[in-house]
Order: structure tokens, then C-alpha cells, then sequence
């Protein structure tokens, strides 16, 4: 199985080091990693792979992410990687009320890969609540996870209490 993991925080070689252990540790399967170039991740971050060799990395242009915009970056070439890669699964490292998720979701759509998100938000968002009626990120963010839940094929969930 070849499984393609997409993040803007991977940038960040502490964040490779899960990868290169599963790929260590289940050889048969390929672990391949998208991420920004560059990214504003604890200051400005260039990609730079951990050991490219066990876990090849294909990094992409990110529009916002020298901004640290991690709901409103998105990739410049991505469906040419997936369709360079040819990915069986996408693990898609990013929340489902980003754009950037929402780009993965329908790359992988018209490819029909199936693809799961990652969430640290262990507790129901009532965006007008936080955002009022007025504001972007409203209507945005609920879009946004409207359509990943409606589309994905799973998400690892932390403990509702947190921790």
C-alpha cells in the first residue's frame, strides 16, 4: 500500500520522525510526504526532508503559508503530485474546517482515493456563536466541515476530554 500523508506542519523534521518509524517498522507499505516549501510553523520554516531515502517528500508551493495560515494556505501543483505519486490512501494532516483540506478532499475525489483528516477540535464548534453571522470564517469553516465529514473516510479522534 502505498499511503501519501499532506501537512503544512510536517515542515518541521521532528514532525518526519512518526513517518520514518512506520515506514521503518512496516516496510511493505511506501510512506511518501507532501508539504509547503516553505512555512511559518514556531518562525519561517524551509522543508527539509528527514531521510528522503526511506520516506520521499515533494514539496509544494503554499500560497499564505509564510503567512502561518493553516486554514487558508492550499498547494499550487497538488493533483500533478497525486498523479505522479498515485497514492492509495491520503492522510490528509490538517483539520476539516481548512480550505486546504477541502483541496485534498476533492483532488482525491476525482481520483476516487480514499482519504482521512486529522483533528485536535475534541469538542462541537457552533461557528456563528464564535464568529457571528457577519464574519467569513462563519460560513467558511462550516462549509468547509460540512464537506469533509460528508466525503472522508474516517478521521483518529483524541479523548473528548482532551488530553
Amino acid at each position: 500500500m502505498k499511503l501519501l500523508i499532506i501537512g503544512h506542519h510536517i515542515v518541521v523534521k521532528a514532525y518526519q520522525e512518526l513517518w520514518v518509524a512506520a515506514a521503518t517498522q512496516f516496510p511493505d507499505n511506501q510512506i511518501e510526504i507532501v508539504y509547503p516549501e516553505v512555512y511559518e510553523q514556531a518562525g519561517l520554516v524551509k522543508a527539509e526532508a528527514l531521510d528522503p531515502e526511506r520516506v520521499p517528500v515533494h514539496p509544494l508551493k503554499a500560497p499564505f503559508g509564510r503567512a502561518g495560515r493553516q486554514h487558508l494556505h492550499f498547494y499550487l501543483g497538488l493533483d500533478r503530485a497525486l498523479d505522479r505519486i498515485k497514492p492509495d490512501y491520503v492522510y490528509a494532516l490538517e483539520e476539516s474546517n481548512s480550505l486546504v483540506t477541502v483541496q485534498i478532499a476533492r483532488a482525491c475525489a476525482k481520483r476516487k482515493i480514499p482519504y482521512c483528516f486529522w483533528t485536535s477540535l475534541n469538542e462541537v464548534r457552533i461557528y456563528k456563536e464564535m464568529y457571528g453571522r457577519l464574519n467569513i470564517r462563519h460560513s467558511l469553516y462550516h462549509w468547509c466541515q460540512q464537506y469533509i465529514f460528508k466525503t472522508c473516510a474516517g478521521a483518529p479522534v483524541g479523548h473528548p476530554g482532551g488530553n
